[in-house]
């Protein structure tokens, strides 16, 4: 058990087939449904400023960490066993309200806090001539939420 799951081990537990979930946003492959992410990444950084010195190079000097950025795409597909539009309304819910949730896949918590949805993009759209989405992938934006 990672360090940070056992805060929340008992309301978002991976279940079996399940690679990971954000808040109600689960990844999972399964005989009737595959949903994944895939270009998974994960930023960490450093505030750090540099102190001009007369006749000598600067001072370099740590200010503080900065927040955290995730990012990846979800490939949302009919053909999967996925409604493309119905899971676009929900994540982009998530997004426009500022929803705040742990990101966990396996079984480990990723960070030390919690993440919110700073970015949600639609990258590839295939229409179906109805006009009802096939497939989509869309690309997120996570942020560190302090």
């Amino acid at each position: 058990i990672n360090r940070n799951e056992t805060s929340i081990q008992s309301t978002n537990r991976i279940a079996r087939g399940h690679i990971g979930v954000l808040g109600n946003i689960i990844f999972e492959v399964s005989s009737e449904t595959v949903m994944t992410f895939k270009d998974y990444s994960r930023k960490i950084g450093a505030k750090i400023t540099s102190h001009e010195v007369i006749g000598t190079k600067p001072v370099v000097e740590f200010i503080a960490p900065e927040l955290q950025t995730i990012s990846f795409k979800i490939q949302l597909s009919g053909e999967l066993g996925i409604n493309p539009l119905e899971e676009i309304d929900r994540i982009e819910k998530m997004c426009e309200t500022g929803e705040v949730n742990h990101l966990i896949i396996g079984n480990t918590v990723i960070g030390e806090n919690q993440w919110i949805i700073e970015s949600v993009a639609e990258d590839e759209t295939i229409y179906l001539p109805t006009g009802e989405i096939l497939y989509t992938v869309l690309s997120l934006t996570l942020k560190e939420y302090v």
